[in-house]
């Protein structure tokens, strides 16, 4: 078969190159001249694998291409081989080569675009269901429950993840309306809270404005209670100046008849006498109407009202309705003139008859009892200090000194209140008050007032500051 092959391909007039592939896969080239040049063995067996038809010559010489014939015996049918006979294209050497290159190219590009339009097709069905599972995730995250989440395919990863978020979808919705019960029940007891409160608080005003109203009837009472244990003294000392006036009238009476039936002579002695007795019942009179007038500016309630007063004349309106506890006292007054002050007359003169009252009882018995006033001021504060020499207040008290109802005195003698008072009228000034005291030597209380009364203090619960000591 190689033998006649070889006589074919010399006689023939192109020069082709043959190749022969027997049935044992050998490959042997066959002829070959100048214009012929060989093709690479895999491009052979790839033109001889591709055909098994029997083509003529001349075909392959008009177009060019390699032509594979399949050879049989023909008697026996037996397969002798494959032939493939390549001639010389009339378009140049290397035009054989172009076109298997071009339909391979062309195979690749159309495998590849089909291959590209699988996979594209491929994401889109895998993709689709991702951007709905997307979009209803978003849903969720802005509060939307309510529709389920159906994106289908059941059996693969998209269709668990499906179920996942449909699971998490009725899980959160379970949990929103739990939470919402929840902020219902919590909302309603707010409410019950809020009005029990409300309620509450109402009845701690209703209680708070009752024992503020219990608090000044009891700042009234003490300045009576103090008023009735200087009724004593009070009557007495008014009693004086009254038998004095009293027993005046009668001889001024017969004494100015005198007057009118004397000789000119014995006129002068008589209007003498008159002169002395008119100066008497005028004593007498500017006396009891003292008493009367600092007993008046003490008794006042004037809780709401406030004015300009003199701290001076206040002091001076105590010591006169305490004349006769301090008769056998030593009283030094050292006035600073601190002028006037703006607060609640009434008050301060309470504050300063219940310290000037403590001090007097406090030297009773001692002979050389004596009680220092002091005043001093500046722009803005006055300052009153009232001491005595008496025994002093031992520690172990001095702490409960402002405690309402503590006294150290005797059944009768005194409320307790005097000083729980006089500090709780203090603070209500937007004042202070000190006590500072040394045994055997003598207690010093020391009360700083402003000027003017600030109007936080004027307009303040005045239960507080009373109550809060009593506990």
């Amino acid at each position: 078969m190689r033998a006649t092959l070889h006589r074919v391909a010399a006689n023939a007039p192109e020069a082709p190159v043959m190749y022969y592939l027997d049935d044992t896969d050998d490959l042997t080239a066959v002829g070959g001249g100048p214009m012929g040049a060989p093709r690479p063995p895999w491009y052979v067996r790839y033109q001889l694998q591709r055909s098994t038809q029997l083509i003529a010559f001349h075909k392959a010489e008009l177009t060019g291409r390699a032509q594979p014939l399949e050879l049989t015996w023909n008697a026996r049918l037996y397969p002798l081989g494959s032939v493939a006979v390549f001639y010389p294209s009339y378009r140049g050497r290397g035009q054989s080569m172009v076109r298997p290159l071009k339909e391979l190219l062309v195979f690749f590009l159309v495998l590849f675009g089909a291959c590209g339009g699988i996979v594209a097709l491929t994401v889109a069905q895998f993709m689709s269901p991702i951007r709905r599972l997307e979009q209803r995730a978003d849903a969720m995250a802005r509060g939307e429950l309510a529709d389920p989440v159906i994106v289908g395919g059941e059996g693969d990863e998209i269709g668990r993840l499906t179920l996942a978020l449909e699971e998490m979808r009725r899980a959160l919705r379970d949990k929103l309306r739990s939470t919402e019960e929840v902020n219902l029940d919590l909302e309603r007891a707010v409410q019950m809270r809020t009005a029990d409160l409300a309620r509450k608080n109402r009845e701690l005003a209703e209680t708070l404005d009752k024992l503020t109203r219990a608090q000044e009837q009891l700042v009234r009472s003490e300045k009576l209670a103090s008023i009735g244990q200087l009724v004593a003294g009070i009557a007495h000392e008014i009693n004086n100046p009254v038998n004095a006036i009293v027993n005046t009238v009668g001889p001024l009476e017969q004494a100015i008849d005198d007057i009118d039936s004397a000789d000119p002579a014995a006129r002068g002695e008589a209007a003498r006498d008159v002169r002395e007795m008119v100066r008497v019942v005028q004593r007498g009179a500017q006396r009891t109407k003292a008493i009367v007038t600092a007993l008046h500016n003490y008794s006042r309630t004037d809780d709401e009202s406030v004015v300009d007063f003199d701290i001076d004349r206040s002091i001076d309106d105590s010591l006169e309705l305490l004349r006769h506890l301090l008769k056998d006292k030593t009283v030094t007054k050292r006035y600073g003139d601190v002028g006037r002050v703006r607060g609640h007359a009434g008050q301060v003169n309470q504050v300063f008859m219940n310290l000037l009252t403590n001090a007097a009882q406090a030297l009773s018995n001692r002979p050389d009892a004596t009680i220092t006033i002091q005043t001093t001021g500046d722009a803005d504060h006055v300052e009153v200090k009232i001491a005595d020499n008496g025994q002093g207040i031992p520690p172990d008290i001095l702490p409960r000194i402002w405690d309402p109802f503590f006294t150290t005195k005797d059944v009768g003698e005194g409320t307790g209140l005097g000083l729980s008072i006089v500090h709780e009228l203090v603070e209500r000034h937007g004042g202070t008050i000190e006590c500072n005291t040394q045994l055997g030597v003598g207690t010093t209380f020391t009360v700083k007032l402003p000027r003017q009364i600030p109007v936080a203090v004027k307009t303040r619960t005045k239960g507080a500051s009373l109550l809060s000591r009593s506990g």
